[in-house]
């Protein structure tokens, strides 16, 4: 009974979630690359979308004239 008399605060609760559901380490820094490297992939929650693409290269638009 004593280990449930605590309430998580929403904050942590969020956290936990959303490593739970996204398969991510909750933790520091240090232990998140630990982790990783033991696994060999990435284990933090990365930034959305596609990487964006390098801008054009001035000299291919002048060697296309």
């Amino acid at each position: 009974r004593g280990l449930f008399g605590d309430v998580l605060g929403e904050d942590l609760l969020a956290r936990i979630r959303e490593s739970v559901n996204g398969g991510f380490v909750l933790g520091n820094d240090r232990f998140e690359r630990e982790i990783a490297a033991m696994l060999g992939r990435r284990t933090w929650k990365g930034s959305p979308g596609r990487p964006k693409k390098p801008a054009p290269d001035n000299r291919q638009a002048e060697m296309a004239v």
